[in-house]
């Protein structure tokens, strides 16, 4: 089943201040990247995602974030200037939400479109809220991420082999990897 949902940001928020403050904390780099490597199993978390280029000098107007396996429930976050869609898939075995519920589908990918194409030299954000599954400490996560852009696309949508080192690759997927949750941390 597809499902298509679109949502429009119409204005600034508390959301947009607070992506604002994780801006500061996501390096520039040569490819779309996310705000933090490490997030502890069980919490909920947004996660940014981030980029400083177009395709070439072409300006960026859509990314397509691919939702691994492991999340069953994601949430775009309001991005003023975005519009956002998503695509939903049937799961192969219901699972029981935390609220007791049943789930019979999962988030599968989530699509920000640039309500204007944003250039390069202009850092773009986008963010999705989600809870980081309790079974995958010490588990790497990847998103691959296919940015459109006026003319052309990029495919950040490399995964690294075992024992390969994702810096080497030309066009890595953004990743995050799960860790212990600490002691004083309260999941939701």
């Amino acid at each position: 089943m597809n499902v298509r949902n679109v949502a429009r940001a119409g204005s600034i928020s508390i959301v947009a201040v607070c992506g604002f403050l994780l801006s500061t904390m996501i390096p520039v780099s040569a490819h779309v990247g996310v705000n933090a490597d490490t997030y502890e199993a069980g919490s909920t978390a947004i996660v940014t995602f981030g980029f400083g280029h177009g395709c070439g000098e072409s300006p960026t107007t859509s990314l397509a974030i691919q939702i691994p396996q492991e999340f069953v429930s994601v949430t775009p976050v309001l991005a003023p200037g975005w519009d956002i869609s998503w695509e939903k898939e049937e799961l192969a075995t219901p699972v029981v939400g935390v609220h007791g519920e049943e789930i019979t589908e999962r988030t599968a990918t989530v699509t920000f479109t640039a309500d204007e194409p944003v250039v390069n030299g202009v850092y773009g954000m986008v963010s999705l809220r989600l809870t980081l599954p309790e079974d995958a400490v010490n588990q790497t996560l990847y998103f691959p991420v296919v940015q459109s852009c006026e003319e052309g696309e990029q495919a950040w949508i490399e995964i690294p082999a075992e024992g390969e080192d994702a810096h080497l690759l030309e066009s890595p997927a953004p990743s995050i990897t799960v860790v212990e949750p600490s002691q004083d941390v309260n999941s939701h």
